[in-house]
């Protein structure tokens, strides 16, 4: 009896000492449960020893309560106010999307940053391993932003922002990791009014590598020609399915050999498969320059397929227009010194496209015949549609030809295409660009501008541009006015219209290890875009890149962020007036400003009357691009560079050899027929081969009214000199003025 008495104590006494059994539950659970066994996926579970057991979840977040669940909600988070008094900052268990508790961060005429800072692995990361900050963030307020932070410091470059729509959106933003500290920002920085939940926030490493394209560092190699007497140099990457290549050929001698061809790297066979046909000659990959250097010429060429491993060059005879190959003296006499320079892309065999973090719905597009719901234009009858479309991000554009129909007194309209079976609509309204109109007759061709005065339309007008009032106004153009039937409607260039609900496509806003050379935004950016009104008040950058607003005396003056911007020399400006009645003219002062001159087209008379969009770039060397003014009664032009070119800008007063003002020169001479003819003479060396023009004429004396001008085709065009005329009748003679537009090959 005692021992059973003894028995029952100790095993009573071990009970009261015994954990009591473990539960287990979900967080969105009401109830334990008990097991005796845990399992998981897999081989998740991890034997540390010393009775603790690891589970390999995965997770690489670097923070600390990350999405708010710490029984002190905002452990390791700093809720800040920015500006004013009134941020109040707490937990929320209603408005969550993960877990059991969110941030709810509500400020009255205030703005606030909330931030979360973690020095975990940082020596480690040391500036090189790849990186990516995110959270779910929910708000009304604009420009609300998700920001990377770096050694305890915010970047202002490495953002994304909430749409301000009211839903819950997943802000990312790709960096690289720091060696000190990595960390992640929330925030408004205008005073607002209104509440920002913030929930399941991350930092850390990951690997970014399929969600860019696979591009390639350069790598060199020796093609293999056809002539003897010459020197090969080439560089290759790859780009995607596809092979990008460079290549030159410095002449030792007199040219031997067949008609000019030159290999890919050796290895690599080009997939014919990708091809509509795999024709000689039919099927064209790139282009090429070719240079005589006693003559100081250039010629342009065009690469094309000759074998899956071999490209050929032909040039186009600018007298008979013949395609001809290059051999020993065509297009010249080939000798020591002259040199081909190409560049082309071909498909490889095996290459397969790489990832895209976008959805094929909001990708860019190549050119592809557009498809309209029905070719019953208002005004313009029923039409020949030979338009092409294509999508770049945000914008449609629009090229090629189109036949009028049987034209009526209706207003008339181009519409919008459909796009994957839907009607596209306008995303703003404003001027799309210009049409030229005519019937084929040489001496018939007109200029209208397209337009649209309100945003959600499935149309475009057709507007008056040279006819509209001294005051600027413009009205829709009926179709009879001065439209005939079988005119053709030519955009001049691409009609760029934006469109509702596409969002600007393969760009990937973040910093990205061993992806780029530059170490900010403002380095890895070339062009630069913002609107000013007629007040001068600058709005729309796409980057901080101008300081204020503009001031007005009688120019527009834009001061630049010299800093951020780091330049040392002027960049080539471009602006369109919102009022096609105004022009606007633009020159750099150096690294520092950029002016610009808005005029009345009629009496060319200087305002402040109207807004408009500046776009900038820094300067490069992918292709010449100029702009000028030319006066054929006064012989005097100005000049100033555009996107991507030496900067070219100034007054010049032609039979002499001082410019007014320049950053440089282009223009040699202009001459005028007196029946409207226009020809402009440029420099040596200023084009490699004939540029492409567009001319804006303006009728002088009792018609002060601007007016399409067509390129001459009667004359002989080159990349020396092009003419235009810019009359109805060539027998009638009047002074002509004219804005020309010429982009082209640089030597």
């Amino acid at each position: 009896m005692k021992l059973i008495s003894f028995l029952l104590a100790s095993i009573l006494t071990l009970s009261a000492f015994a954990a009591p059994p473990m539960g287990v539950s979900g967080q969105q659970d009401t109830s334990n449960q008990y097991p005796s066994v845990i399992q998981t996926h897999n081989k998740l579970a991890t034997n540390l020893g010393s009775g603790k057991t690891l589970i390999e979840s995965g997770n690489t977040n670097i923070l600390t309560n990350p999405s708010f669940e710490h029984s002190s909600w905002n452990t390791a988070w700093t809720v800040s106010t920015v500006l004013g008094v009134d941020v109040v900052a707490s937990a929320e268990t209603s408005t969550v999307i993960d877990g059991k508790k969110a941030a709810k961060v509500t400020v009255t005429a205030s703005s606030f940053e909330a931030t979360n800072d973690s020095t975990l692995y940082a020596a480690q990361y040391a500036n090189s391993v790849q990186g990516l900050a995110y959270a779910r963030v929910k708000t009304s307020l604009s420009g609300v932003k998700l920001c990377a932070r770096k050694a305890g410091t915010t970047s202002t470059t490495l953002c994304a922002t909430h749409s301000g729509s009211g839903n819950w959106e997943l802000l990312k933003v790709p960096f690289v990791l720091s060696t000190t500290s990595n960390g992640i920002s929330i925030a408004n920085y205008s005073a607002q009014t209104g509440t920002v939940y913030i929930d399941n926030a991350f930092v850390g490493a990951v690997d970014l590598k399929v969600d860019t394209n696979n591009i390639s560092d350069w790598v060199s190699y020796t093609p293999t020609g056809s002539w003897t007497n010459a020197t090969y140099t080439g560089k290759w990457r790859r780009i995607g399915d596809s092979m990008e290549v460079n290549f030159e050929a410095t002449l030792t001698g007199a040219a031997s050999g067949v008609d000019f061809n030159v290999s890919i790297p050796t290895g690599y066979t080009i997939d014919t498969s990708k091809f509509a046909e795999a024709i000689f000659l039919q099927s064209i990959f790139g282009s090429a320059f070719l240079s005589d250097a006693s003559a100081n010429t250039h010629h342009f060429a065009q690469v094309g397929y000759l074998s899956t491993s071999t490209v050929f060059l032909t040039y186009q005879n600018q007298t008979t227009g013949q395609v001809n190959s290059l051999t020993a003296s065509l297009p010249f006499v080939w000798a020591s010194g002259d040199k081909i320079k190409g560049t082309f892309q071909v498909p490889i065999v095996g290459w397969g496209s790489s990832g895209s973090i976008y959805s094929s719905t909001n990708a860019d597009t190549d050119w592809q015949a557009c498809t309209f719901s029905t070719l019953a234009w208002q005004g313009l009858g029923t039409v020949t549609n030979n338009l092409e479309c294509k999508r770049r991000g945000s914008d449609l554009l629009m090229r090629g030809v189109s036949t009028i129909g049987t034209v009526s007194s209706s207003e008339a309209r181009i519409p919008l295409p459909l796009w994957n079976g839907v009607q596209l609509v306008n995303k703003s309204n404003g001027f799309y660009g210009y049409l030229t109109t005519g019937n084929g007759t040489l001496n018939r061709p007109k200029s209208f501008a397209t337009y649209s005065t309100a945003t959600g339309l499935s149309y475009i007008n057709i507007g008056v541009a040279e006819y509209s009032l001294a005051s600027g106004a413009i009205a829709p153009l009926a179709g009879n006015t001065y439209l005939s039937n079988s005119d053709f409607l030519i955009p001049q260039g691409e009609l760029v219209i934006p469109i509702q609900g596409w969002e600007n496509s393969n760009i990937i806003i973040g910093q990205f290890n061993g992806l780029e050379s530059c170490t900010n935004t403002f380095q890895c950016t070339d062009t630069f875009s913002a609107y000013v009104n007629s007040s001068g008040t600058v709005s729309s950058e796409n980057v901080d890149w101008i300081s204020g607003n503009a001031s007005i005396s009688t120019q527009y003056i834009l001061n630049l962020n010299t800093s951020n911007l780091g330049l040392t020399t002027g960049m080539n400006c471009q602006a369109t007036a919102d009022n096609v009645g105004r022009a606007v003219r633009t020159f750099s002062t150096g690294a520092s400003q950029v002016q610009m001159t808005v005029f009345n087209t009629n009496t060319q008379v200087a305002v402040s009357d109207t807004g408009f969009t500046i776009t900038c770039q820094k300067q490069g060397a992918d292709y010449i691009g100029r702009t000028a003014r030319a006066v054929a009664s006064d012989q005097n032009v100005r000049t100033n560079g555009l996107l991507k070119s030496v900067m070219y800008s100034g007054a010049f007063a032609v039979g002499t050899s001082t410019p007014l003002q320049t950053y440089g020169d282009w223009i040699q001479s202009i001459s005028s027929s007196g029946t409207g003819q226009v020809t402009f003479n440029f420099k040596t060396n200023t084009f490699a081969s004939r540029p492409t023009c567009i001319i804006t004429g303006y009728k002088t004396g009792a018609e002060t009214n601007s007016y399409g001008c067509n390129l001459d085709i009667a004359a002989t065009n080159t990349a020396s000199s092009v003419s235009f005329r810019c009359n109805q009748n060539s027998t009638t003679a009047f002074n002509v003025s004219a804005d020309i537009l010429c982009h082209g090959y640089s030597p």
